[in-house]
């Protein structure tokens, strides 16, 4: 499923531009991202795994019954993979917020 959730993604990711605040583990910077993840210390590796997947569940209510179905078929674990693969390709001082939101606007 995970090869379905990358397929749709356009080449390159487009880095989000949206107003607001951001909490938590979505601040971090793609270098911390990968420290942490690299690291394996559970605890932190779970923030950032709670993070991503809350992040991408508040939006299944926002988006339209594809992009629902694609998050489903794909599962929590292809997302958190293809987020901290997207983060070891992006430049180190992105931040985590902004992959995300860079996957989920080119998926469906």
């Amino acid at each position: 499923m995970k090869h379905i959730l990358a397929a749709l993604m356009l080449l390159g990711p487009s880095l989000a531009s949206a107003q607001g605040y951001v909490m938590g583990a979505g601040r971090y910077t793609c270098a911390e991202v990968l420290a942490i993840n690299d690291g394996g210390d559970p605890s932190r590796v779970g923030q950032l795994a709670g993070w991503i997947l809350g992040y991408w569940s508040s939006d299944t209510f926002r988006q339209n019954k594809n992009f629902v179905d694609i998050v489903e078929q794909a599962g929590g674990l292809a997302i958190l993979e293809l987020s901290i693969e997207e983060c070891r390709k992006a430049p180190p001082e992105t931040l985590l917020y902004q992959v995300t939101q860079s996957i989920i606007n080119n998926t469906g």
